[in-house]
């Protein structure tokens, strides 16, 4: 069993650990703070580098404003992440916290006044009965009987005392200490697992972040790595050259139809399948091209789209179903397929005279015209 000094170092120790952690979840909850307050004015800055103003039209501008636009989103989103998900609910349980530390304290303030007050009154009568031997040489023989009867009564009483402190010592073994243990044990792990769940959501937040900055990053790069400037700028020249040209950017309204599914990897590309419409932004001389499709923007390659000539606006219109061919169609140009005479070819759809289907002797998809197509097989 504990001594009362014993008891009150532990008491000191957990009164110090109560308040102490407390701080720290305090201060904790101020720093996620401000890191949100940070984020947020972070995104500010980023929409501050985009001017009201620019050329729109022109594919390094757009670039670099969109990834800036980009990265302001992810910080703004940062910002309110840190505060819906982390401060707020830190700061909620940062309140409940401080109820429980007062009632804490309280406790251990009680039970130490308990077996501090026992304790000096132990220790005052075992000072008397000390004072009251180192008299006793001092004193005349007529007198040393009735002090050595003195002396006899305060042993008495520092024995008493020293019951009093051994029983209040097991009575709060017994009764106060186990419930102490329990309160202190769940309040200072709880505070612990919240600090430790916060902190593992804001590192979450930290990687999410520098993931989506690595890949804005490669984005950014892919784009002005497969950007020509030379052939861009040459074919304006030869529009601005044309007296009949209409217009010197690059078409802004053109669409191109995929002929065969395309699945990537690659976060930058623009994945599709066989007979989605894609709307063209930018065309390159690498063969990669900036495109939209489906609400998502990427790049493509060149191969796997076939282009009407102009600008493509009219609707395909879907046919699914078997036609017989009534002559030989030998596909020369990119995206067509070869068909002979006699072969039976499905059309999945079509957009004024030019086919989308199978050969179904050879399983080659492509393009070709519908004037080769006889009739419809049932």
């Amino acid at each position: 069993m504990s001594t009362s000094q014993e008891l009150i170092t532990i008491f000191d120790r957990i009164s110090q650990r109560i308040e102490v952690g407390s701080d720290s979840l305090i201060v904790l909850n101020k720093i996620l703070q401000k890191r949100g307050e940070i984020e947020e004015k972070i995104a500010d800055l980023l929409r501050s580098c985009i001017p009201d103003k620019y050329d729109k039209t022109d594919p390094i501008l757009n670039a670099i404003c969109e990834n800036i636009t980009v990265q302001a989103n992810m910080h703004a989103k940062f910002s309110s992440e840190v505060k819906g998900r982390i401060t707020i609910p830190l700061s909620r349980f940062s309140t409940t916290n401080q109820e429980k530390k007062k009632q804490l304290q309280n406790s251990v303030s009680r039970l130490k006044s308990q077996i501090q007050s026992v304790q000096k009154s132990h220790d005052n009568a075992v000072k008397d009965l000390e004072n009251a031997k180192a008299k006793l040489p001092t004193l005349p023989p007529n007198k040393q009987p009735a002090q050595q009867q003195q002396i006899q009564k305060l042993a008495i009483q520092v024995k008493n005392k020293s019951e009093d402190v051994n029983k209040t010592i097991m009575k709060l073994h017994q009764a106060s200490i186990p419930s102490l243990h329990t309160d202190f044990s769940e309040f200072d792990s709880q505070r612990l697992q919240k600090m430790q769940q916060s902190v593992a959501s804001l590192a979450s937040l930290i990687k999410f972040i520098d993931e989506s900055d690595g890949k804005q990053a490669m984005i950014l790069s892919t784009k002005i790595a497969n950007f020509d400037g030379a052939d861009r700028s040459q074919r304006y020249v030869t529009r601005a050259f044309d007296p009949h040209s209409t217009t010197l950017n690059d078409e802004t309204d053109m669409y191109v139809y995929a002929i065969e599914n395309y699945n990537s990897e690659d976060p930058s590309d623009l994945q599709f399948v066989r007979g989605d419409k894609i709307k063209v932004l930018q065309q390159h001389n690498s063969g990669w091209w900036d495109g939209e499709c489906n609400g998502k923007r990427g790049l493509f390659p060149r191969t796997f789209v076939y282009i009407r000539n102009g600008a493509e606006k009219a609707k395909s219109e879907t046919i699914g179903a078997v036609f017989l061919c009534n002559r030989d169609f030998n596909g020369s140009s990119g995206g067509e397929i070869k068909l002979l005479s006699g072969d039976l070819v499905f059309v999945d759809s079509h957009i004024g005279n030019k086919c989308s289907g199978q050969n179904l002797r050879t399983r080659v998809r492509g393009y070709f015209p519908m004037d080769v197509l006889e009739s419809k097989i049932k």
